[in-house]
């Protein structure tokens, strides 16, 4: 079944030479995966062995917490050389305030970024802080989705900025704005899985974990209450597709709501304008909320 991975950190050669051994050190030893740079080549081959038809490729900027970033001109000339195989998602540090929007705008209008990557615990900004809105404003104005890290780390960030109802005022302030939540928010699950059932402009994104460790109450919402908005995403070099879609081929769910979270879904937020009124589940009146 083909799929759209929408989480996916390039770890080339030009990624690696800017990126401190710091920030990978942690998820090498627990998902145990080398130091040597991946080829876009080899990222390619890969690719096509688990019939991933598209990457996305993330950008990294924390330059005023931490001093470093993976420069959206990087991502961008990744993508250049693949464009039918990758996307990219541009970082912006928003800490730099009115810099970070004047350089998401450059990004998007002059680089060809398709979607805006935050990562609160690292770049150290609670999301719902409104110094920060002109950024979501910006995002909103230019059509893009935001993918957000929430939850936990590997990487040394500070825990108190990935909870994921940071992100409900935002998403109820900014209505046209689709925000991808990434990593189910763990340790916070069930508050990312209300988020984004009461916020039709949130997605549920699953990386960085093998299908077979994610709590089987994503996987009753996914199948019952929003199974439009659940994306696939690996976190690789962290968790490779063929190990994560193996997995994913034991859980108990139907063909159609496969298709939505390795393909569909993903494919209409980046290529079709995202969520609309066609996509809408109607949900039976005796839903229950919690897994039988």
């Amino acid at each position: 079944m083909k799929s759209i991975d929408v989480h996916v950190h390039p770890y080339t050669e030009e990624v690696l030479a800017v990126t401190p051994e710091w920030f990978w050190g942690h998820a090498r030893k627990t998902f145990k995966f080398g130091g040597q740079p991946i080829t876009l080549d080899d990222m390619v081959r890969t690719m096509d062995e688990s019939q991933v038809e598209r990457s996305v490729l993330l950008a990294f900027d924390c330059e005023t917490t931490h001093g470093w970033k993976v420069s959206n001109e990087i991502v961008a000339n990744l993508v250049a050389q693949r464009p039918d195989r990758f996307i990219g998602f541009a970082s912006v540090d928003p800490n730099k305030h009115q810099l970070a929007v004047m350089e998401l705008e450059h990004a998007v209008k002059e680089l060809g970024m398709r979607g805006l990557k935050l990562h609160p615990p690292t770049q150290h900004f609670y999301p719902n802080d409104r110094a920060h809105y002109p950024l979501w404003a910006k995002a909103e104005e230019l059509g893009i989705p935001v993918l957000v890290h929430t939850g936990h780390n590997q990487s040394g960030g500070r825990l108190q900025y990935g909870d994921p109802t940071l992100l409900d005022e935002v998403a109820l302030d900014f209505p046209d704005l689709k925000i991808i939540l990434a990593h189910f928010g763990f340790p916070w699950v069930n508050q990312a899985i209300s988020v984004v059932w009461i916020r039709r402009n949130c997605y549920l994104e699953l990386s960085g974990w093998s299908p077979k460790y994610i709590p089987e109450t994503i996987w009753h919402y996914a199948r019952s209450i929003f199974p439009d908005r659940v994306l696939f995403g690996t976190d690789a070099p962290v968790m490779t597709a063929a190990r994560w879609l193996q997995d994913f081929g034991a859980i108990a769910l139907p063909e159609a709501v496969k298709h939505k979270i390795l393909y569909q879904n993903a494919h209409r937020l980046l290529f079709e304008g995202g969520a609309g009124a066609a996509e809408e589940v109607e949900q039976p009146a005796s839903a229950d909320p919690i897994p039988g």
